[in-house]
C-alpha cells in the first residue's frame, strides 16, 4: 500500500513537471472556440496548479474577446479583469511593442526604468498621473504618446501647442500646465500646413495605439509589453 502512494506521488509529480504549455493553436482547438469559430491570438498560463489560462481572441465577426479557461475547455470565466491577489496587480498578457520604437512624441524622465505612456492632454486622469512625473523622473524614463479620445474636442488644438514647442522639457511644461487649467494653447497661431503637419503627426501617435489595442488613457506599458496601473507608479 505504501509502495503505491509511493509510485502515485511520483507519477503525479511527474506529470506537474512536464505537463504541457499550451500554445494559441492549442487553445483555438478547444471545442468551446471552435464551436463559434473564434481563433485564440494570445495567451498567458496564469494558474499552473489548476491549468487556466487567460486568453484574448476574436470571434467570426472580429469582436474581441478575454476569457479565462482551463486546457480542457470545461470550465469558462467570462471576465475583462483578472487580478493577483498577493500583489493586488492585474494580471495582462504582455504585448509585442517593438512598433513604438523610436516614435516617442517626446520624452520625460532621466530613469534607467523604461515606461510608454498613451495620453490624452484633455483627459483628468491624465492630468493626475503627469502632476506626479516630477516626482518619479529620476526612477523612470517616459516615452510620451497621444491617444486624444474623440469627445475631447480640445485634444488635438492641445496637442498641436504642446508639439509645436522645441524642447522635450518644453513639451512636458505645456502638456503639465494644460494639466493646471492654462488656455494657452487657444492663442497659438499656425498655418494651414503646420496644422496638416502636426494633425498627421497626432494620429500616427492614435494609430500606434490602436493597433497595441489601447482604449483609454492613462495606458502604461513597460517595455516589455506589460500593462502597468499607473497608480502603482506614483505610491
Amino acid at each position: 500500500m505504501k509502495l503505491f502512494k509511493v509510485i502515485s506521488l511520483i507519477i503525479l509529480a511527474h506529470t506537474m513537471i512536464f505537463a504541457k504549455t499550451l500554445s494559441n493553436e492549442d487553445l483555438s482547438k478547444l471545442g468551446t472556440f471552435t464551436k463559434i469559430n473564434a481563433k485564440v491570438t494570445s495567451s498567458v498560463l496564469i494558474a499552473k496548479n489548476m491549468d487556466l489560462y487567460l486568453v484574448e481572441g476574436k470571434d467570426t465577426k472580429g469582436q474581441a474577446f478575454n476569457v479565462v479557461i482551463d486546457k480542457d475547455g470545461k470550465y469558462l470565466f467570462l471576465t475583462n479583469k483578472v487580478i493577483n491577489t498577493k500583489t493586488q496587480e492585474q494580471v495582462s498578457i504582455p504585448i509585442d511593442i517593438s512598433i513604438l520604437k523610436g516614435k516617442a512624441l517626446f520624452t520625460y524622465g532621466t530613469g534607467k526604468r523604461e515606461i510608454n505612456v498613451f495620453t490624452d492632454p484633455e483627459c483628468p486622469y491624465c492630468h493626475k498621473f503627469e502632476a506626479s512625473w516630477e516626482k518619479i523622473k529620476k526612477d523612470v524614463k517616459i516615452n510620451v504618446f497621444f491617444f486624444n479620445l474623440d469627445f475631447h474636442k480640445n485634444a488635438n488644438a492641445m496637442s498641436r501647442w504642446i508639439l509645436s514647442a522645441k524642447t522635450n522639457e518644453a513639451k512636458t511644461k505645456r502638456l503639465s500646465e494644460i494639466g493646471k487649467g492654462s488656455t494657452e494653447y487657444k492663442k497659438a497661431k499656425f498655418t494651414n500646413d503646420e496644422i496638416s503637419k502636426l494633425n498627421t503627426i497626432i494620429n500616427k501617435s492614435k494609430k500606434l495605439g490602436e493597433e497595441l489595442g489601447v482604449r483609454g488613457t492613462p495606458s502604461v506599458y513597460d517595455m516589455q509589453g506589460k500593462s502597468i496601473n499607473w497608480t502603482s507608479l506614483v505610491k
